[in-house]
């Protein structure tokens, strides 16, 4: 070959390629040695410096491989990313916890941006990420820590507003206007990074990984967004919402200050004089000086732009006030107008001036009201007189040439009538002397007309009294009787007139009444007369009530009955009534009262349309005003009893129309719809007694209709005001009405009709509603409705529109989180949670085999595969309500909603996992997303659940709420890693100082390994468990034992204190038939102060649980129920079986016993206790011993029971073990699984051992590789061991027999074989350090009888 013809070499490339070659040869050696955080970080660093000098200094080609590839790896770049991840956060820790944090920088260079220390610091950090960022040429690794950046920025908003909640209440705070200037200063950064061409290329490829979108439009503009514009948006928000709160307190300070000012007396000032100076007025001195001193401050701390916004909104604000708060609500005259303009153009528009080249810029309307203010009077008046003459067109030109350009029409008007006002004060004068006089020249003309016609009345009434005849005569009786009607019963003594008239037309009624048949003005004047006889009756105390009786018995004619209701003879014989029946005790006076009342009712039995009036009448009359209870108690029965069916028929449809217009009008409402409700239930409770066979059924459909409007115009009221009307829905005879209802009602209009009643009586009943509610507790177990209602609420759908002709199904549409139209949230979300608690209350009732075998029986009215369905509907359900009511909207209804369908699912979910009747991953969904990272103190010890301890982003807020409400939607081994991801943040915070302070040895007594723990680790002694503990043993000698405690003895100690603390032999807990554990009932008996070992026996739990320790410690499953319950949730009788299950059996017997077997038993409600060989009876209820036990209350006997062992005697035991689980571990994150799963995750899962997965997660030490020949025949022997013999040596090494959740990697220490030299010796381990000590036995046969023998010989734990 012609050497010549070789293109030429590069030697010193060739020769720096071939130096770096062995550069990254070396690197793939060490780096996966350098396990220890700091060792790598200082490799890296040194990396980087040496690439960068590489290429800067020695001109090495991009191109070429260099030292960065070896990073470029996958997995040693996800290594990096996240160390830089954790050295970021800790930097973060400390800008913020710095004492100096946001006080400004003082460098020169910074003054355009006034950045806090705090807020630079950070921007470094984002540099040298930056900076990492281009020294990779892969766009995927670029794009890794572009997103890293874009986190952090979000991260480093949440932390500012965690620090804002501190400083809420003090926006001109040192922090609070540094935090704002940060905020601002990151904005304009942003701002400038979105223009870069290295984060353009970078939103580029983004779009190309995420994918974009089909529509041209969209892609468009995808186009115009900017890498950082979400942080950005972000950002705004943040800095508006401070600088907001900045202004509003100068301003309310402003304000303030100025209430002197705005009162000063502007329509009396002098006007200006050339001999006297004008100067400020006195009372705006300390609102310009408040004003001139918080400039001044804003200036000197807040950066240009933020300070020239904030210019901008105050002088904004000033001027709205001074404008409405003082120009238009004061009166001026000349003088008054100078000096508020001297004031505003000589003091406050020179004030702004020092910061604002043109400080008017801000009081343009201002100046514009003072120019008015100042105008001549002439002008003034004309210019007034132009705006509010309708037929003057006074345009903007008009208003220009008075130099107004900006101010409306109205409020021109405004500012001048405030001018004018003044000048019209006269006339007003002259015009409000003028009425005064008019009505007191009235008021002193009916006075002296009232004397003259009582002193005519009293001449009649004393020669009546001297000859009695001559009331005989229509000339002078009619003219007593005009003189009464024409008093008005308003002086001295007409109540004592009025009587003695009524007197005079019970003795005279013959011929009056003969007067009254031949004269229409007689009949006018008898009912006039008798009306002001009962009003007069009703408003004077004393007065007495038999005249207006006989007067209505004697005189009431149809005629004067009309003309009587159509003036309230209703009303006012209701307050007749309540008077002489205040203490609801009938007297003889109130049963003429009734009789009075009912006399329209009975007569006015012929036309409908009369009968209508009538009951209109008096519908409107009981509903207008309070009512005492007596009305209800004897009036309106009397009235429901004379009312025919067809007139209450009649009544339900006036009141549907009265209650129809209370919905769509609330303003007409009546003062106590309690009570409105009440009079309806007792006036139609007769009629709707009738059971559906009878020949005229009742109209139930608009009578349900009527309780439905009638429920919801009432407010959540408290229960003492619900109680009356409540009784009645919930007597006998009403329940069964809506019993037969449901029998014979198969239309969907009657079903929607009674969902609605419940549904409101439900919203009204409170929290435990269903079961004090008898109509929704016969509901509940009403299987035909139950079917009913379900079928209406899955086919119900929203009216047909373009996009869906057939109406879209309210059901999935709540499904995907779109919200309804009012109308429609309003009328379909009270069923649906009505439903959902209906059910959950019949399935928390009902018998596992009752449930998922329900044999066409009435009450359970699903099957299970209508189950499955049910159940698949209600996770959608839940998802989208949760969309619709957290975080965004809040909407109660929603949230009532999620509530109670979250329950329900609960509650299918708990008979699932008891009794499985769902297909595999049935409860799981998958649009439920695990966040990306845990964030801290997701739920803090010592937190209420409710509350929220961080500012947490909207995606983990959602996801908190899954986890508290539906957790089962989350993968089992997802919510496992949640948790232990949760515990390493723990585990790290609550650690972070034993990297500084020493940790204390605790120093036990194998003998006594419970006496020493209990004392040394209890609250006192050691307050947060959560932080690394030692331990040092010492055996039965009281000598040391071998070993260093680097975790593997603290792990011994725990598992064998655990099982100590559960030993049933110790009294604290016992053991059920099945031999799981659950705390002893008469432990109280043994431990005096039982409730702090409980208390330390459940710290040591939530220790081995937050340490992830597996332990076989098999817990009763109504223990775990208990313990996992909420708000401390009492266990039903359903779990008595795993406690008792003879008992349980014997109990079930009993439900289903003949009537009079139940007697026989002699049974009575009490139960007999063996303490330590002596016999204690107990009461079940009070007087249980003399209550027996029958057919009838049978039920209560068994739930009575099942109370007692399950709750009442094991109380105390279980909230202390409870409280100290909670003490290490926040009990909702325990609350994450359900018993059997709990049980799963202190145990480990009952699933076989996968000796594969444990053989390549397994260390070797001592000489022995995983190739060594005994070593290969020792996992040859294991691998053919049955599944008991795996488990014995799983136990003999790491104390459990149980393989870890998340398979044999997750082990800590690893599974290690160490050689333990001869082969004469047995195999040995130390299962605090996962070891097993292996003799070089050769022999394969050998080998395996001597493993087999140290694993089945059950010895002891201790360290060899």
């Amino acid at each position: 070959m012609d050497l010549e013809q070789l293109p030429p070499l590069n030697l010193s490339l060739e020769f720096m390629s071939g130096l770096v070659m062995l550069v990254v040869e070396k690197l793939n050696g060490d780096l996966p040695e350098l396990t220890q955080d700091g060792q790598f970080a200082h490799t890296l660093d040194e990396l980087l410096i040496f690439d960068r000098e590489l290429h800067s200094r020695f001109d090495y080609p991009v191109g070429e491989a260099g030292p960065l590839s070896v990073l470029s790896q996958a997995h040693f770049f996800q290594r990096m990313l996240d160390m830089e991840k954790r050295r970021t956060a800790e930097r973060i820790d400390g800008f913020f916890l710095s004492p100096s944090a946001w006080k400004p920088l003082s460098v020169a260079k910074d003054e355009e941006y006034r950045a806090t220390e705090c807020g630079y610091n950070f921007y470094q950090v984002i540099q040298i990420i930056e900076e990492r960022c281009h020294s990779f040429l892969q766009p995927g690794h670029r794009l890794q820590f572009v997103e890293f950046i874009l986190d952090l920025l979000d991260e480093f908003r949440v932390r500012l507003l965690q620090v804002l909640k501190t400083e809420r209440d003090q926006p001109l705070s040192e922090t609070a206007v540094g935090i704002l200037n940060s905020t601002d200063f990151f904005l304009s950064m942003m701002e400038n990074w979105n223009d870069l061409p290295f984060y353009v290329q970078m939103m580029f490829f983004r779009k190309q990984v995420h994918g974009t979108s089909e529509s041209d439009n969209e892609a468009k503009e995808e186009l115009l967004e900017g890498l950082f514009d979400a942080q950005i948006t972000l950002y705004k928000h943040v800095r508006d919402d401070l600088l907001s709160s900045l202004v509003r307190r100068v301003v309310g300070e402003l304000k303030h200050q100025s209430k002197s000012y705005l009162s000063d007396k502007w329509f009396s000032m002098l006007p200006h004089s050339p001999l006297i100076p004008a100067s400020l007025t006195a009372s705006a001195v300390g609102m310009f000086a408040c004003l001139q001193n918080h400039l001044c401050d804003l200036n000197k701390r807040l950066n240009p732009s933020l300070f020239k916004s904030a210019l901008r909104s105050i002088s904004s604000l000033i001027e709205e006030h001074l404008l409405n708060d003082l120009i238009l609500d004061n009166h001026f005259n000349d003088g008054g107008a100078a000096q508020l303009k001297f004031d505003v153009e000589k003091n406050l528009i020179p004030i702004f001036g020092e910061y604002s080249e043109v400080p008017d810029r801000g009081f343009r309307q201002l100046k514009e009201a003072i120019n008015l203010l100042n105008l001549p009077f002439g002008s003034a008046t004309l210019l007034q007189d132009a705006l509010e003459n309708p037929e003057s067109k006074a345009t903007d030109i008009d208003l220009e040439e008075f130099g107004v350009k900006r101010l409306k029409h109205h409020v021109v008007s405004k500012v001048l009538r405030s001018r004018l006002s003044l000048h019209k004060n006269d006339r007003l004068r002259e015009c409000s002397a003028l009425k005064i006089s008019a009505v007191l020249r009235g008021w002193l003309c009916r006075i002296r007309t009232g004397r003259e016609l009582r002193l005519r009345f009293d001449t009649t009434r004393h020669e009546v009294k001297r000859n009695p005849g001559v009331l005989q005569d229509p000339g002078k009786l009619g003219k007593i009787i005009e003189a009464l009607l024409l008093m008005n019963n308003r002086g001295d003594n007409d109540h004592e007139r009025v009587e003695w008239l009524g007197q005079q037309l019970v003795v005279s009624h013959s011929f009056v009444r003969e007067w009254m048949t031949s004269s229409p003005i007689w009949h006018s004047r008898i009912r006039r007369l008798i009306l002001i006889s009962l009003q007069n009756t009703c408003t004077t105390p004393g007065a007495s009530l038999r005249i207006p009786l006989r007067l209505l018995e004697i005189y009431g004619d149809s005629k004067v009955t009309h003309f009587l209701i159509q003036h309230g003879y209703f009303r006012l014989l209701s307050e007749l009534f309540q008077r002489v029946c205040p203490d609801d005790v009938l007297s003889p006076a109130a049963g003429s009262v009734i009789d009075c009342f009912l006399s329209p009712l009975l007569q006015s039995q012929s036309e409908r349309r009369e009968r209508g009036e009538l009951l209109w009448s008096m519908w409107l009359e009981l509903t207008r005003h309070h009512s005492s209870s007596s009305l209800g108690q004897f009036l309106l029965p009397r009235v429901a009893s004379s009312l025919s069916s067809d007139s209450v028929d009649i009544l339900v449809d006036l009141v549907h129309t009265w209650a129809s217009g209370l919905i769509s009008d609330p303003s007409i409402r009546p003062e106590d719809p309690v009570t409105v409700l009440s009079h309806f239930l007792v006036l139609t409770e007769k009629r709707f007694q009738a059971n559906f066979e009878a020949t005229s059924p009742p109209p139930l459909l608009p009578y349900l209709l009527v309780l439905y409007l009638l429920l919801k115009a009432i407010p959540v009221p408290s229960p003492e005001d619900m109680s009356p009307p409540l009784e009645r829905l919930n007597a006998v005879p009403h329940v069964e009405l809506i019993r037969q209802a449901v029998t014979h009602g198969s239309e969907e209009n009657m079903t929607i009709a009674l969902a609605r009643v419940t549904a409101e009586v439900f919203r009204l009943g409170g929290e435990r509603a269903v079961p004090l509610n008898r109509i929704l507790f016969t509901l509940a177990f009403n299987g035909a409705f139950l079917s009913s209602l379900w079928s209406y609420l899955s086919s119900a759908r929203a009216q047909p529109s373009p996009f869906s002709p057939s109406g879209a199904p309210l059901m999935k549409t709540l499904s995907n989180g779109i919200p309804l139209a009012s109308h429609l949230r309003e009328e379909f979300l009270p069923p649906l949670t009505l439903f959902c608690a209906l059910l959950n209350q019949l399935i928390s009732t009902l018998h596992d085999s009752e449930v998922l075998d329900p044999k066409g029986s009435s009450t359970m009215p699903f099957s299970v595969p209508s189950l499955i369905r049910l159940s698949s509907s209600l996770i959608d359900l839940c998802l989208g309500l949760l969309d619709l009511s957290h975080p965004v909207l809040q909407d109660q209804t929603y949230l009532t909603c999620f509530h109670r369908a979250a329950e329900l699912l609960r509650q299918l979910h708990i008979r699932d996992s008891r009794k499985p009747f769902c297909p595999p991953s049935h409860w799981l969904s998958n649009r439920v997303l695990l966040p990306q990272s845990v964030p801290t103190n997701f739920w803090p010890v010592g937190q209420e659940e409710e509350d929220s301890p961080v500012a947490l982003k909207t995606s983990d807020v959602r996801f908190r709420v899954i986890l508290e409400e539906i957790p089962f939607t989350v993968p089992f081994m997802d919510r496992v890693l949640f948790l232990q991801a949760s515990m390493e943040n723990e585990r790290v915070e609550s650690q972070r100082d034993a990297f500084i302070h020493d940790v204390p040895f605790i120093n036990i007594r194998r003998n006594y390994i419970y006496e020493d723990a209990f004392e040394k680790l209890s609250p006192d002694n050691e307050p947060n468990l959560r932080k690394k503990l030692r331990i040092h043993m010492m055996n039965a000698q009281g000598l040391d034992e071998a070993g260093v405690d680097g975790g593997g003895v603290f792990r011994e100690f725990l598992s064998e204190l655990i099982q100590s603390i559960f030993n049933p032999n110790r009294g604290l807990f016992c053991a059920t038939g099945d031999n799981t554990h659950y705390p002893n009932p008469e432990a109280p008996l043994l431990f005096p102060d039982f409730s702090k070992h409980y208390y330390f026996a459940g710290r040591m739990l939530g220790k081995a649980i937050f340490e992830g320790l597996l332990i076989e410690l098999p817990l009763a499953p109504f223990f775990i129920s208990k313990l996992l319950g909420r708000d401390g949730q009492n266990v039903d009788v359903l779990h008595l079986e795993t406690m008792d299950p003879d008992l349980y059996k014997n109990l079930l017997s009993l439900r289903s016993m003949p009537a009079e077997q139940v007697e026989d038993l002699g049974l009575d409600f009490t139960v007999t206790l063996e303490q330590y060989g002596a016999n204690k009876t107990v009461e079940l209820k009070s007087g249980g011993a003399s209550i027996p036990v029958t057919a009838e209350n049978r039920i209560e006997y068994i739930h009575q029971v099942a109370d007692f062992k399950l709750n009442r005697q094991l109380k105390y035991q279980c909230q202390a073990f409870a409280s100290g689980i909670s003490n290490v571990i926040p009990m909702p994150y325990l609350r994450l699984f359900n018993p059997t799963e709990f049980q799963t995750l202190i145990s480990g899962a009952r699933v076989p051992i996968d000796m594969s997965d444990l053989r390549a997660n397994t260390v070797y030490a001592s000489g022995y590789t995983a190739d060594h020949p005994v070593i290969l025949a020792f996992w040859e022997i294991v691998q053919a061991f049955d599944e008991t013999q795996k488990r014995a040596l799983l136990k003999f090494v790491t104390s459990c027999s149980r393989p870890p959740l998340l398979g044999f990697k997750e082990l800590y220490p690893a599974f290690c074989i160490q050689s333990a030299g001869q082969e004469d010796r047995l195999p040995t381990a130390s299962t605090c350090m996962h070891l097993l000590k292996l003799p070089e036995i050769r022999n394969r046969v050998m080998l395996k009888e001597r493993l087999l023998y140290a694993i089945e010989s059950g010895a002891g734990f201790e360290l060899s």
